[in-house]
C-alpha cells in the first residue's frame, strides 16, 4: 500500500476507533466502504461547485511559491483530495447515521460500481450532504462552535458550515533571505485572503450555506498513524 492511500484498515484505526468494534467484520467494512464512497462524491461535488480545481492551480502557479507539503506530513484529511487538490481538503466528518434508510439503501446500491458523478448521484448528493456533515445532535441541534483541531478560535466553525482546510509548507523559505521571505509571506497571505473571501462567497450564493476556511500548520494538524495490516 502506497503512502497516499487510505485502506479501510486506517480509516477504522484513524477515525473510528472502538466505535465500530461491536459491528461483525462485514458490516464494519460495508459501513466505512459507503464512508469513504460518501466522502469522495461529496468531494468530488465541492471541488466542482466551488471551482476548486481551477483555484488550486492558481494558488501553485502563483509567483508567491506555496509550496505544498510532503506526503509524510499531510494532514489525515488531505488524503481524501490527495489525488485532486493540493492545498484545500475538506475538513467536516460525514455522519452516515443521520441519513434515512432509503438514503443508505441507494449508497449500498452504488457501492460496488465505478461511480461517476453523473446526474442521479449529484442530485443524491444535493439532497443529503446538509444533514450528512452537519452534526445536529450537538447543542441540540441548535447552532454551535465546533473546534476542527486545537480549541481556539482560529480552529473553529459554526456546525452549519462547509469546513475548508487549506495547508501549504509556510515556513519554507524558498531559498529567499530574511527580508524577502518577510515580504513573500505577506504577499501570500493578501493573495489568500482575497482567495478565501471568493470561495466563502461563492459558497453563500451557490450553495446557500456559510464556508470558513481554516489555515493549518505544521503544528495543528491530525497527521495519519499507520495501521498495524495482518
Amino acid at each position: 500500500m502506497e503512502f497516499n492511500e487510505l485502506s479501510l484498515q486506517d480509516l477504522e484505526y484513524n477515525f473510528f476507533g472502538n466505535k465500530l468494534e461491536k459491528l461483525p467484520e462485514n458490516e464494519k467494512n460495508e459501513y466505512m466502504s459507503m464512508y469513504l464512497l460518501y466522502r469522495k462524491l461529496f468531494t468530488n461535488y465541492i471541488i466542482d461547485v466551488l471551482n476548486l480545481k481551477e483555484i488550486d492551480e492558481k494558488i501553485k502557479k502563483s509567483e508567491f511559491k506555496f509550496i505544498s507539503v510532503t506526503e509524510e506530513e499531510k494532514d489525515i484529511y488531505q488524503f481524501f483530495v490527495n489525488n485532486d487538490l493540493d492545498y484545500f481538503y475538506i475538513r467536516n466528518d460525514i455522519y452516515l447515521e443521520q441519513l434515512s434508510s432509503e438514503e443508505i439503501k441507494f449508497l449500498k446500491s452504488i457501492l460496488n460500481e465505478n461511480v461517476m458523478l453523473n446526474q442521479n448521484v449529484k442530485e443524491f448528493i444535493e439532497s443529503t450532504y446538509k444533514k450528512a456533515i452537519f452534526n445536529n445532535s450537538l447543542n441540540n441541534g441548535s447552532f454551535c462552535t465546533v473546534f476542527y483541531g486545537p480549541e481556539t478560535m482560529n480552529y473553529s466553525a459554526p456546525n452549519n458550515a462547509l469546513v475548508l482546510g487549506f495547508r501549504y509548507d509556510s515556513f519554507n523559505k524558498n531559498n529567499l533571505n530574511e527580508e524577502m521571505y518577510i515580504k513573500n509571506n505577506e504577499n501570500q497571505h493578501l493573495l489568500l485572503q482575497k482567495i478565501f473571501e471568493e470561495i466563502t462567497s461563492n459558497a453563500q450564493s451557490k450553495l446557500e450555506i456559510p464556508c470558513s476556511i481554516i489555515e493549518y500548520n505544521e503544528f495543528s494538524v491530525q497527521r495519519k498513524s499507520m495501521s498495524k495490516h495482518y
